[in-house]
């Protein structure tokens, strides 16, 4: 598994410009969908890496990139997109959730706007979001 992950950073890199937008999901017949769900996909890895000894989260590439600037780009321009109009609560809760499992420690983690503090949240099991049900394992224990 540590192979696998250590390998992981080069196809960040590739994945995103130096703002975090994600080329391939942008083109996407749901953009945004594809955008969070492809976050999803780098937040767990990077939180497994942790567990390995390989710290994604802390990783930028030659041109800055980071998983968290992927991040700050969809949580700045999420209202942009389509999906969002017709779900926003949809979008809102998943990145959100997403957020709750960013470390204090990443790279480029002051870009991203924290939640409203007594924001009470109740998460929907949505095999569609990408989220598996062990997600709640890298919460921290304060949340």
């Amino acid at each position: 598994a540590a192979a696998q992950i250590n390998t992981a950073t080069p196809r960040l890199a590739a994945q995103c410009d130096v703002i975090g937008l994600q080329f391939g999901e942008l083109s996407r017949a749901r953009p945004l969908h594809y955008s969070l769900f492809n976050l999803t996909a780098w937040t767990l890895l990077a939180n497994l890496g942790r567990s390995a000894g390989i710290d994604l989260w802390n990783y930028r590439g030659v041109e800055g990139q980071s998983i968290c600037r992927m991040m700050h780009f969809i949580q700045t321009n999420m209202m942009h997109f389509q999906e969002y109009q017709d779900q926003p609560a949809k979008y809102v809760d998943w990145f959100e959730s997403l957020l709750l499992l960013v470390p204090p420690t990443a790279a480029d983690r002051s870009l991203l706007i924290e939640r409203e503090q007594g924001t009470e949240r109740n998460w929907i099991d949505d095999p569609d979001l990408g989220l598996p049900s062990q997600w709640q394992f890298f919460l921290p224990l304060n949340c």
